[in-house]
């Protein structure tokens, strides 16, 4: 065995060598998350008010976005937190993943949900890009 006892995670990795985990699926519908769409909007002052610290993945199946620092849903308020876990790179380029998720499942619900325009906000973006990936730019 890898001595990983916990449930499913997926890992993503950005281009400036941060790592984030949360768990597989999706806490709306069981889809996965690992195979969504990851998409950065830390620092975009259009959705300031919403505090976003990491990347947010979002789910194939219904565009549900999860913040990976904290497993918020961001596009709907109703839906549970995913799970989400410390990570490390070291210098040699190896993630490693806390066993345990970063919050209790109290402790989520408890986080702030982002303003209904940042949500809607942060929906039309994750469509628009998707459909610059399949499409091109141009395609649109």
């Amino acid at each position: 065995g890898n001595g990983w006892d916990g449930e499913p995670v997926a890992i993503w990795l950005t281009p400036d060598g941060r790592a984030f985990a949360a768990q597989t699926a999706c806490p709306h519908a069981g889809h996965s998350l690992h195979l969504g769409d990851i998409e950065d909007f830390t620092g975009c002052p259009e959705v300031a008010s919403s505090d976003l610290h990491a990347p947010v993945v979002a789910c194939p199946a219904h565009l549900f976005a999860f913040e990976l620092a904290a497993g918020r849903c961001l596009t709907n308020a109703k839906t549970p937190p995913a799970n989400v876990y410390e990570t490390r790179v070291d210098a040699d380029g190896a993630v490693f993943v806390s066993p345990r998720p970063r919050f209790t499942a109290d402790e989520a619900r408890a986080l702030p949900v982002p303003p209904r325009a940042d949500a809607d906000w942060i929906g039309e973006r994750l469509v628009e890009r998707g459909l610059e990936r399949k499409f091109g730019a141009d395609g649109l």
